[in-house]
Order: structure tokens, then C-alpha cells, then sequence
């Protein structure tokens, strides 16, 4: 018998809207009370529908494929139950609306298809197959599927740990359940511990995010009790620290004599204080209020608003989130004033045409740009931008087009100047919220973007070969509501106008830099070739050789790009931006550094979080992008800085931004040289062609299919592979720990004596110069001969002092005829000095070296050692580039595989770190269970001088806190981290001979996600104690490392939760432990929240982490 009826579909929904849920049950407790909920909207019910038709047409093509497909007819539970096991030991092909339980849920999957596999009905087993008229799988899918799948588990006696969703598109997608299912049995948990209460009260709707169909009974309350959230921007972490501050409602906050709160910017608090004044002031009159903002600066707000023009264009973009792996911009809406006031769109129901629609549209904005380029594009918030550089960045395409636009500031973002010069009394700045300050009430359109979406999904359930405005009905609603949305634009501009006249804000033009004719004239080209079908056939790397001469070029666009966004914002915007200093004061100090350059002392709030630093060279002033600034001297802790500029003078306040575009003249020259002979006459080096086409090694042996069992250890594997590699690849494969510079050195000096010429690159002089300290060491060790050359223009390493040394400080000052080894940058062996001039190159931190990098340093070898591994750090990419031409070279070669097949490389496979208990985890999680930790790392451990707090000898231990409304720091972690630390230097530790030692502060590395809490741990702590980023810390190893998430909230932390459950950080934060791991975090961040599939699977990792922790 069924104990209990929950669906999964309740989980579902609670998951999606615990706060509707929670309701409906308080409701169903207490019938006396009365809270209406919102209508249902009648299109959600349409979509129901049409998700029953896509699930027959799923049953029709599967029973033609199969053999024996049997329906359970509808009946009561138990009936069901019965009859769908009883199908199922009859070992059915396919079991359509099969019922299963696992006595707590009761649930009827669409599909139960039969795999291969073990069960109690012998050596076959079911899997869930679910068809959802969603064209990309949604997190509560996942939610539903592992439901599913554990009720099954309980019919069949086996769990298989795949699943299948058909989408709306009809594609299959397959699901690894192992993959999300932690997070599942957290949602899971969490919902029947709420529908479990004993004492069930109203929730309260201030502590959701989402409210679902009691929005409007949220709202009420919200004004009722005078909110702070209903203040536009503000942040959960923000209303916390109110909160802290006995500043609890809107009415506190503007009548408050306090003119700041603690760890909140001053800017910050009066903005939120000006709005609860305007807001209760709205209340009063019943009619939305503003205020001109009278300190807005020059340039910014008003300033930025320009004069009109006859062709200007008023631009609106409707995109559905839900359709494809990226969003798919569906309607670009224009309306324009040539004559009056007119409106143009273009449709897009795919990604072909929405590449067509974005040349179209940049086309004709270039078009009239041209014929007058004092018009502009005026939009509503970043959106419409963002979307515009995905998309050129994404096909590779209207590049000139778009840099042109975007150099000459032809886009106004109307949100920008309405905030930055307007305190409104409403709940927020969209667009809907503000109309009424400029145009009568809209009628008879829908409500919202979020409505349109649920319209379009609507119409893509079954377009009935409709395409457009003209021909459906649903689609003529949203065409309408984009129409009116590019209206309403040119009524703000028009009304913002008369504001920036009666307070003269006069338009002030920003500064312009100039097109970069390089990338316009070689985009032709690529657009030649790319239109040319016949000669992409005969030359299939062509593209991708194209689209990697302009790899470089493409990577400093987001840094000219996130230098114009910075210059419209506020100087005190800037102080809350981690990659500049905003708000400096001079102090007056002035000194002559040089004969020609002096330094400028300024003051800065030291709470002021930053990644500038001394010595920084690449930075610009907000206030004179044509000044070049340099860091003299800095300390953060006292709020001082020098400046070092050849310029007479400088503003008494200014902030700095970062801008820096480093020459990549001679790899781009190379690889426009490797295409030209690929497009002239259809020839490629080896190495470069079987790497692109990802194939086999070609070898002058046989090897046979492992080539890490060619010789009885590892190292003498690679020496044979290697030194028979026959002008191609090869990968070695280095996890945590396992040694990929000792070995890499072993297998250089086999080469060298056999009179190879190895270079030895990377992206960083200290990765190549550990690299080249390892091989000068074994050639001391085993007494080979032969000399060492390095370029680097600085003689800052005590190994340039070693006599076996050769330093140049350019490539072609490097005598190769003298040495055997040389090291250098991409740079480097892209120099025409190295043409040709290596028999093999070694690119160690190949997961950081970009696959532009690899093909300009190939023109220099006849063979290419890729060292490194993709699971650890990788070197973002900053750009959009199409067609993986921004990928690593390692992650372009392996693509998601997490280890590199037995046929293509080696990977090492024994870890000298790890203890095994911390390797076990980081091996089955990350790399497939494929490295092993070695005996004797398992003798040591910590002897702990009590266990209060720690409870580990080794392994991994988490420590949950409590803290909430933490972003970037966490005192909490940090007190908690100085108990550990004095209960860690009052212990001993057993190294790997047996040795009884202290530990010491060195035995221990702090490792952090975020520069803040670096900040604040070394404030602590003192700066004697190794703390820093993961980023720091890639290549260290110590007994003891101690993590701190630091972050309250993933969904709500800098950088978003991606950023913070990251697989690679954590991967390298916990692998640089020998002995004992300790992760320290909120209890708040082991709470099931993911907007999404990828979220989730990150989510499910870090929890999987605390489950092993706990358990192991």
C-alpha cells in the first residue's frame, strides 16, 4: 500500500516556488483564511495541452522502433503499480504511462525503456525516458527525472544512472542522474521537512525570492508593512545590513539621522535613503514622483543624453531564454522618425535566422550611421548590447560593422542616463515602472517581457506553419508589445530632453578611438571564405585558421569594451568594481620619479576593495582616457597610492581604470602565414593538421592502443612514445600531485641526447623557468651536456644565474646553434628568428595556453608536447570567439573528456601528494578513476593537540557556520579559521619518513575565492601565513589547507554561483592538501538552489564534497 501521495511534480513545483507551496499548504491547514491567488494564465494551460500532443508523437515514433511497447490503462494507484511491474518482469521493450512507487512519492513517468543492465527481473533494467516541449532541459526537470528514478530503483531492485528527456526540437538528451542526485535528495529532504510540520505558519513572503501565483499577495505585504525590498536594486546582503542597523522599513531608512551603516559604501546608503525619501513621498500623492540628481557628473546622466537626429533608432530586442542552449533573440524591434513615427522588426525562430536577422539589422544601423553619424541607437538597459557582441563574437561575423558602432559611442543606454540622473520614487527602473512619469498607460498589450515568453512558447509548441506578425495571432501580441516598448523610448528620450534643457545638463560627446583598420580589411576576407561552401569543403581548417588570425585581435575587444562601459559610470560605481580604484583624493605630494615622469599622492577609502596593485602600468583616468598611468607605491592598508605619469598635472579626484592590450604582432603574423600556404596550396605541417583533426599520434612505431604500457613505468613510456613521434602530437596529462614537470624533464633530456633542439614554452616565465630548473637539475644528476637558453627581457630569476644559462633578452639575439634547451613565450617561438629551428616543442600549463597561441608557436617545431591538465586553472578567455577558436589547445584537443584516451597521450597516474583519502575523491569526482595516490603519502598525517574543532587526522573535514547577507567576506569564517590555526601550530605532524615535527605556519595554505576575505584573513592572521586565491596558489602543496567559501549566498556572490562551485577551483583548492583539507562554509550554501542545468550539476558536486567529507 501507497503510506503517503506525494507527486513528483509537487517536488517540482516546490522547487521552482517553494513559496506557492508553502501557501497552498497553510491554506489547506486553515480554511477560514481567505488570500485570493493570481489568475492562471490561460496560455500555460495551452502549453499543457500541446506538451500531451508532443508526448503521443514521442509514443508513435518509439513504437515504431520497438518491438513490444505496452500502455498502462488508467485505473486506481495499486492497480497501476501492479500492472507496471508486472510489464516490466515481463521485460517489455517500452512502458508508456507506467506507475511507480517508492511509498512516500507515486508518480507515472511518460516513458520506462528497457537498457541493458541488472535487476530484480534478471540481467535487463528500465530507465525513465520523459518527453518536455521545452527545446533545452530545465532545472526542475532534473528535480522530477531523479524522483523518478529513485521510485524505480525501489519497483526494479537497481538504480540506472541514466536518463532521457525528448524535447520540443525531438531531440534526445541523455542525463547522467549520478550527476544531480545529491541535489535532488537535498530538495527532496527539504520539502518533506516542510510538508511534515507539525506547526504550520504563514510563510513569510520577505524570505522568497519568487512568489508565484501569490505575487499579489507578497506585493500587499510588502506595502503593508513598508518593505525594504520594495526598494529598486537593493540586495539581500544590503536589507541585512539595514537590518544589523535597526533600519527594519522604508520609513526607518529615510527618516534615519545615520549617514552610513557598517560594511556598506557611503554613495551606496544615501542612494538607498534618497529613494525610501521619493518613495514615501509616491505613497503620500498617489502618483509617482522624481528628482534630478544635481550632482551628477560631467558626462555622465543628462550630460550623455545627445541632441536628436533625424535617423536615430529606438531599439528593442524579445528573447526567449528557454528555447535553445543559448537564448534565442526571436524579435529585434526599431522604431525610427524619418518621417513620423514608424516601427520595423525582424523575426528569428532559429539560429540561422537569428544570424541572418543580427547582419540585417547591424547592416542597416551601419547604413544610416554612415549617412549621418551624429544619429544614435537608443536602448533600455545592457541587454540589447550584450546581445549584439555575443552574437558577433558567436558567428564571427559584422565585426568591422560592430567595432565601428561601438567605438564611436553610436548606443545610448537610456537605463544609464535615467539612473545615473534621476531619483524615482517606484519599486524599480524598468521601463513598464516608469512610463508613467512620461506617457499615458498602456492598453490592450502584454504586461511584461516574462509574458511575451510565455506567448512565444506557446506559438513554437505549434507555429501551424505560421512565422510571423501577420499570419498568428500570438505572434502579432508580441509584435504589438515590442512596437510599443521602441515607442515608449522615443516618448523618455523626447521627455528627458525637456529635463536635461530646464537644468542645463548639456550633452557632453565622449571620447572616440579610433576603427582598427587591420581587423576591417582582414574580415572581408573571412567573410570571403566563409561564403565560399565548395572551398570550405576542400579546405575544411580554413575557418578555423581565419577565425584564429583574429583571436588576439578579438581578445582585446572586451577590454576596449569594458573600458567604455566604465567610462559611464560613477566615480563611486567604481569603487565597488574589484578591477579599479575609484575615488582618489590628491593629497598635494608631488615628486620627480624621473626626468621625465613625476609621481601624484592620493588618498583612498582602505576599505576599498581592489585589485590594483603596485607596479600596475596598463591604467587609464576616467577623467583622461589619454593619460597612461603607472603604481609607484601603494598601501592599501593606509589608503595611499602614488602615481607615476609624464603629464604636468592631474585632476584633484580621479579614478583608475584598467585598460591592457598587449601586441600579439608576431603570432598573428605567423598564423596569417600558416593560413595563407593552407589556402594557397592546401598544405599544413603534420603536427598542426592531425592536432586540428584531433586525431592519433602518428609515430614511427607501432604502439599499439595504451601508450602509457609501452615500458614497465610511466616515465620510460613516454621517452618511447615521444622520441618516436613521427612530426605530430602528443598529450601528457598531469592531475594534482603527479609529478608533470619531473617527468616532462626526464623525457626533455632523453631528446637532448639524442641531439633533439626542445623549446619549452608556456604562458608565464615562472611555469616555463620551474620547467627549465628541473631539466637543468637532471642534466647536473645525470651529467648531460648542453646548454640552456631563455628569452626574457628581465634578469629577475636566480636561475639566470646558473652558468648553464644562456639569457637573451630577444628572440633573435638567441644563439640556437648554442643551446639545446631553450624557454621562452609564445612570443617567443613565434619569432621569425625561430622558424622552423626546434625538432620539438613542450608546452607545459597547456590548459592555459590558447590554441592561437599553439598554431603561431608551430611554425617553430616539427613536433608538439602538450603538458598540462584541463581540470585544473584554465587562462579565461575574454572575448566571444566562434567555432572553439578561444579554447586552450588542451581543451580544444580533449574537448569535455576529462582525461586523455589511452591512444592520444598519457596520463600520469600515480599522485606523490594526496593523501589517499583526499585523492579518492578528487580521482572518482574528476578524472574518472584514473589516478592513485602512492603508499607512503598515507603516513602522513596531523596528530592534532585536541579535537574541539578539528576531527580529521587527514582527509577532507567541513565545518559549516552560520552567516547570512556575506558576499565577498566572512568575519565569521575568519574568527573560526584563527581557532583552527591555533589548535593546528599547537600539533605535531607525521611526514612521509615517519618524522614526528611541529607545524608551522608554512605547513598551512588558506586558500579563498575572493580578494576581500584574502584581505581580511591576512588583517587577522598576520602576513606571515600563506593566504591567497586559488589562483595563487596552482603548483603549492602543503600538510594542511584550509578553504573559505566565504560567500553567504552562491546565487547572490560575486561572480554568480558558477564562479564559487567552479569544479576546477575546488579541484585545485582541495588537491594542494597532503594530509588534511578543511573546507569551511555557510550552512546557507548546502541549500538546493540552481537556475539551471549546469548550476545544478555545480551544486551537486560542492554537496557531494561535504556528503564524502561527512562520511568518509
Amino acid at each position: 500500500m501507497i503510506k503517503h501521495s506525494h507527486s513528483p511534480s509537487d517536488l517540482m513545483r516546490y522547487f521552482i516556488v517553494p513559496f506557492e507551496v508553502l501557501m497552498h499548504q497553510y491554506l489547506e491547514k486553515n480554511s477560514d483564511i481567505n488570500i485570493e491567488m493570481d489568475p492562471v494564465d490561460s496560455l500555460l494551460e495551452l502549453i499543457g495541452e500541446k506538451g500531451i500532443e508532443h508526448e503521443q508523437r514521442v509514443l508513435k515514433e518509439l513504437s515504431l522502433k520497438l518491438k513490444k511497447v505496452i500502455k498502462i490503462e488508467h485505473g486506481t494507484r495499486e492497480e497501476m503499480i501492479i500492472a507496471t511491474k508486472s510489464a516490466m518482469k515481463s521485460g517489455v521493450d517500452l512502458i508508456y504511462q507506467g506507475a511507480i512507487t517508492n511509498n512516500i512519492f507515486f508518480g507515472v513517468p511518460d516513458f520506462l525503456l528497457r537498457v541493458d543492465g541488472s535487476s530484480d527481473f534478471g540481467n535487463y533494467q528500465y530507465k525513465i525516458l520523459d518527453a518536455k516541449l521545452a527545446k533545452r532541459i530545465k532545472s526542475e526537470y532534473l528535480i522530477q527525472i531523479c524522483c523518478y528514478s529513485e521510485m524505480l530503483k525501489f519497483t526494479q531492485g537497481s538504480m540506472s544512472n541514466e536518463a532521457q528527456i525528448c524535447l520540443g526540437d525531438n531531440t534526445f538528451k541523455d542525463i547522467n542522474i549520478f550527476d544531480f542526485y545529491i541535489f535532488y535528495l537535498k530538495v527532496k529532504d527539504l520539502y518533506l521537512e516542510d510538508m511534515h510540520r507539525s506547526n504550520i505558519e504563514l510563510p513569510d513572503p520577505g524570505s522568497f525570492s519568487n512568489w508565484g501565483l501569490f505575487t499579489n499577495y507578497a506585493e500587499r505585504k510588502f506595502i503593508e508593512v513598508n518593505h525594504l525590498i520594495q526598494l529598486p536594486d537593493i540586495r539581500e546582503s544590503q536589507i541585512q545590513k539595514f537590518y544589523a542597523a535597526g533600519i527594519t522599513s522604508i520609513d526607518k531608512l529615510a527618516s534615519t539621522s545615520m549617514n552610513r551603516v557598517p560594511e556598506m559604501d557611503a554613495h551606496v546608503f544615501q542612494k538607498f535613503k534618497n529613494q525610501s525619501r521619493m518613495h514615501i513621498k509616491t505613497l503620500e500623492l498617489n502618483v509617482l514622483q522624481y528628482e534630478v540628481i544635481d550632482d551628477c557628473e560631467v558626462g555622465l546622466g543628462l550630460y550623455s543624453l545627445p541632441p536628436k537626429s533625424k535617423l536615430d533608432i529606438y531599439f528593442d530586442i524579445e528573447s526567449n531564454p528557454l528555447s535553445l542552449e543559448r537564448p534565442l533573440h526571436y524579435l529585434w524591434g526599431a522604431a525610427f522618425e524619418d518621417s513620423c513615427k514608424d516601427f520595423i522588426g525582424w523575426w528569428a525562430h532559429s539560429e540561422l535566422e537569428m544570424k541572418i536577422v543580427f547582419e540585417e539589422f547591424i547592416d542597416w544601423v551601419y547604413l544610416r550611421n554612415k549617412e549621418d553619424p551624429l544619429m544614435h541607437v537608443y536602448h533600455y538597459g545592457q541587454f540589447e548590447i550584450s546581445a549584439i557582441r555575443s552574437l558577433m563574437g558567436l558567428y564571427g561575423t559584422r565585426e568591422k560593422e560592430v567595432d565601428h558602432l561601438l567605438r564611436n559611442n553610436v548606443f545610448v543606454d537610456l537605463l544609464r542616463v535615467v539612473k545615473q540622473s534621476l531619483c524615482i520614487g517606484g519599486s524599480g527602473y524598468g521601463l513598464k515602472k516608469i512610463e508613467p512619469l512620461y506617457m499615458v498607460n498602456r492598453v490592450d498589450e502584454l504586461s511584461s517581457g516574462g509574458d511575451s515568453i510565455v506567448v512565444y512558447e506557446a506559438w513554437a509548441s505549434d507555429p501551424k506553419g505560421t512565422s510571423n506578425h501577420n499570419d498568428s495571432s500570438l505572434l502579432n501580441e508580441i509584435w504589438k508589445y515590442n512596437r510599443v516598448d521602441c515607442i515608449s523610448l522615443i516618448e523618455l528620450v523626447d521627455w528627458l530632453r525637456v529635463i536635461q534643457e530646464s537644468v542645463s545638463f548639456h550633452y557632453f560627446a565622449p571620447p572616440k578611438i579610433a576603427n582598427d583598420p587591420e581587423i576591417s580589411s582582414f574580415q572581408d576576407d573571412l567573410d570571403r571564405f566563409q561564403d565560399d561552401k565548395d572551398l570550405m569543403l576542400k579546405k575544411p581548417h580554413l575557418k578555423m585558421l581565419s577565425n584564429l588570425c583574429l583571436f588576439h585581435k578579438r581578445e582585446d575587444k572586451p577590454v576596449w569594451w569594458m573600458l567604455f562601459d566604465r567610462l559611464e559610470k560613477t566615480d563611486a560605481d567604481l569603487v565597488n568594481d574589484l578591477d579599479c580604484l575609484g575615488e582618489l583624493v590628491a593629497t598635494g605630494g608631488v615628486e620627480q620619479i624621473t626626468t621625465r615622469s613625476k609621481g601624484f599622492t592620493y588618498t583612498f577609502d582602505s576599505n576599498q576593495e581592489s585589485k590594483v596593485k603596485l607596479g600596475d602600468k596598463a591604467l587609464k583616468l576616467k577623467q583622461d582616457i589619454n593619460l597612461n598611468i603607472s603604481i609607484y607605491d601603494i598601501n592599501p592598508a593606509e589608503g595611499l597610492v602614488t602615481l607615476k605619469t609624464t603629464a604636468n598635472e592631474l585632476p584633484s579626484i580621479l579614478s583608475l581604470i584598467p585598460c591592457s592590450v598587449i601586441s600579439a604582432k608576431p603570432i598573428s603574423t605567423r598564423i596569417e602565414e600558416i593560413l595563407n600556404g593552407y589556402f594557397n596550396d592546401g598544405t599544413l605541417k603534420s603536427c598542426v593538421e592531425h592536432f586540428l583533426l584531433r586525431q592519433r599520434p602518428s609515430f614511427t612505431l607501432d604502439h599499439g592502443k595504451d601508450l602509457s604500457k609501452l615500458a614497465d613505468n610511466t616515465i620510460d613510456s613516454l621517452i618511447i612514445a615521444i622520441g618516436s613521434l613521427d612530426e605530430s602530437y602528443f598529450c601528457i596529462q598531469g592531475p594534482p600531485g603527479t609529478g608533470k614537470t619531473y617527468s616532462g624533464a626526464r623525457v626533455i633530456n632523453s631528446l637532448v641526447e639524442k641531439g633533439m633542439k626542445v623549446g619549452i614554452a608556456s604562458n608565464s616565465h615562472k611555469a616555463i623557468n620551474n620547467m627549465l630548473e628541473a631539466v637543468i637539475s637532471h642534466m647536473d644528476e645525470e651529467k648531460i651536456t648542453g646548454l640552456v637558453g631563455k628569452v626574457h627581457n628581465k634578469n629577475d630569476d636566480l636561475l639566470y644565474e646558473n652558468e648553464r644559462i644562456l639569457l637573451s633578452k630577444t628572440p633573435k639575439d638567441m644563439p640556437l646553434s648554442d643551446v639545446s634547451v631553450v624557454g621562452g613565450t609564445a612570443w617567443t617561438f613565434s619569432n621569425e628568428h625561430f622558424q622552423d629551428s626546434l625538432d620539438y616543442l613542450f608546452i607545459d600549463e597547456a590548459g592555459q595556453v590558447s590554441l592561437a597561441n599553439m598554431i603561431g608557436m608551430s611554425s617553430s617545431c616539427k613536433n608538439i608536447i602538450l603538458i598540462g591538465d584541463q581540470m585544473q586553472l584554465a587562462n579565461p578567455s575574454r572575448g566571444i570567439h566562434p567555432d572553439n577558436s578561444g579554447s586552450s589547445c588542451l581543451s580544444y584537443l580533449l574537448e569535455d573528456k576529462p582525461t586523455i584516451p589511452a591512444d592520444q597521450g598519457v596520463l600520469l597516474p600515480d599522485t606523490f601528494r594526496m593523501h589517499s583519502s583526499i585523492c579518492k575523491f578528487i580521482s572518482s569526482r574528476v578524472y574518472e578513476n584514473r589516478i592513485k595516490s602512492i603508499e607512503s603519502n598515507d603516513k602522513r598525517i596531523i596528530e592534532l593537540a585536541d579535537n574541539k574543532i578539528l576531527k580529521k587526522s587527514f582527509g577532507i573535514q567541513y565545518i559549516a557556520l552560520d552567516h547570512s547577507g556575506n558576499e565577498q567576506s566572512s568575519m565569521e569564517e575568519v574568527l573560526k579559521i584563527k581557532e583552527i590555526v591555533r589548535t593546528l601550530l599547537s600539533s605535531k605532524r607525521i611526514n612521509s619518513h615517519g618524522e614526528r615535527v611541529d607545524v608551522e605556519k608554512g605547513d598551512i595554505l588558506i586558500v579563498t575565492p575572493y580578494n576581500h576575505q584574502v584581505r581580511l584573513l591576512s588583517d587577522n592572521l598576520g602576513a606571515d601565513f600563506n593566504i591567497g586565491t586559488v589562483d595563487k596558489f596552482q603548483g603549492r602543496e602543503a600538510p594542511v589547507v584550509i578553504i573559505s567559501m566565504a560567500s553567504s549566498n552562491a546565487l547572490s556572490s560575486p561572480r554568480g554561483l558558477s564562479f564559487l562551485f567552479d569544479p576546477n577551483r575546488l579541484n585545485v583548492a582541495i588537491s594542494r592538501a597532503q594530509s588534511l583539507a578543511i573546507l569551511i562554509g555557510s550552512s546557507e550554501l548546502e541549500k538546493p538552489f540552481a537556475s539551471n542545468e549546469r548550476d545544478m550539476k555545480l551544486t551537486n558536486l560542492y554537496l557531494d564534497l561535504i556528503d564524502y567529507a561527512s562520511l568518509s
